[in-house]
């Protein structure tokens, strides 16, 4: 998988079984009247078969569960639990967006339970701030907040998350702010909202934002204890302490101080020592190049297909992105067919980065997609309304769709 993949969505897999959905939800009008023969007649085989979708969505295994929703969604169309978590693969990946909104419309039209209708309403939510509808999701989620007052749970956690997310796009830092300290008043342990709020104060106190990152580090991972879960929060927010660092203006030792202090708390993870290497990179330091780019892939899981492609991507624009790629491949993160054609692209490009008289964009990694006012994915709803694991994921704009005037997405 490539840049461009993973910039436009999950890539091909995603788009085929997508059309099982699609499929399912243009059948949907002509199936409103029809008795939903297996849910009815055999409800505890559909309630496996829905447990099993919603198992493969909060693996991450994204086309696999649009496939199993599109099966369901032929035998029950009306099914609200289906229909939202369909639509939050498509606004997760940016992809079929229009499909999404279809899909919400229908779902907020069956949804019987506040709990659903809450779950149909946040994704709804997240598909306007994911196209630019800025106004219209800060009152959704401003409603939400209101109604259901409890921002320790959600819906009220994420849906103060997105306001707080959709109000810095709105250019009201202030109200973003507030809205992400809410949150952390309940959730402590919420990294997105640590490393939100911290983006923000960084614009006017970096110094600020690298003490609001250490104490959440703290509140997460206490002197690097903790399971590893914990472990690796506290991580991701050392981690992006580095990379505020490295923000105009440049403090490479600063950036290298957190990430040394990154990988002592959770020497698992591979964005410490990935992070090192891009700065290596940038100051044409050869030896430590090697030694950080070889660690980190040592550290990448093959599943991390999100870090592998951005890396992938990453070494076209880098001096010594032949090296990346190689590391890659013998640490079979990309296959020897794959491995041959990247460096042949890179040898091709090579030439244009010799001539080029920009400056070379160097990719830095986290764990965590906030950036640009990213939205955090809202959850996989299971049966009864009921949360399950879910992932972040910066949707796109639905194509012709020029927002409500209130800016478009970067």
């Amino acid at each position: 998988m490539d840049g461009e993949e993973v910039k436009n969505g999950a890539g091909s897999l995603i788009a085929v079984a997508g059309l099982a959905v699609v499929r399912a939800l243009h059948a949907h009008r002509a199936s409103l009247k029809r008795r939903e023969k297996l849910a009815e007649s055999q409800p505890r085989q559909y309630s496996e078969s829905l447990n099993a979708a919603i198992r493969h969505h909060s693996n991450g295994m994204h086309a696999e569960a649009l496939r199993r929703y599109g099966e369901l969604l032929r035998l029950s169309p009306n099914d609200p639990v289906v229909l939202t978590n369909a639509a939050q693969i498509w606004i997760d990946h940016g992809v079929s967006l229009h499909d999404a909104a279809l899909a919400l419309d229908l779902a907020a039209a069956a949804a019987a339970d506040p709990a659903t209708r809450a779950g149909v309403r946040l994704q709804r939510a997240r598909l306007d701030l994911s196209s630019g509808r800025y106004s219209r999701a800060a009152a959704e989620l401003t409603t939400l907040v209101t109604e259901f007052s409890d921002p320790r749970v959600d819906p009220a956690h994420t849906a103060w998350y997105l306001l707080g997310t959709c109000l810095a796009e709105m250019g009201d830092d202030a109200g973003a702010q507030r809205a992400f300290r809410t949150v952390l008043a309940h959730r402590p342990l919420a990294v997105h909202a640590w490393t939100a709020l911290a983006r923000l104060v960084a614009e006017t106190d970096r110094p600020g934002a690298y003490a609001l990152l250490e104490h959440g580090q703290g509140l997460i991972a206490p002197s690097g204890q903790g399971d590893l879960t914990a472990r690796q929060s506290a991580c991701t927010l050392l981690v992006e302490a580095a990379l505020i660092a490295l923000g105009p203006p440049q403090d490479h030792a600063q950036a290298r101080g957190f990430l040394d202090r990154a990988a002592r708390v959770c020497p698992e993870s591979p964005y410490p020592p990935v992070n090192q290497a891009v700065i290596d990179d940038e100051l044409h330091d050869l030896e430590r190049f090697r030694r950080h780019i070889w660690e980190a892939v040592s550290k990448i899981p093959r599943t991390d297909q999100r870090l592998i492609a951005h890396m992938v991507s990453g070494a076209y624009s880098s001096e010594y992105g032949n090296l990346t790629l190689t590391a890659l491949g013998q640490a079979r993160l990309i296959d020897t067919a794959e491995l041959r054609r990247r460096l042949a692209a890179w040898e091709h490009q090579r030439t244009e980065r010799e001539r080029s008289i920009v400056g070379r964009h160097n990719h830095y990694y986290n764990s965590i997609v906030t950036r640009d006012g990213a939205a955090i994915s809202g959850v996989a709803i299971g049966l009864g309304g009921a949360p399950q694991a879910g992932r972040e994921q910066k949707g796109s704009p639905m194509p012709g769709d020029s927002g409500d005037g209130d800016g478009g997405t970067s």
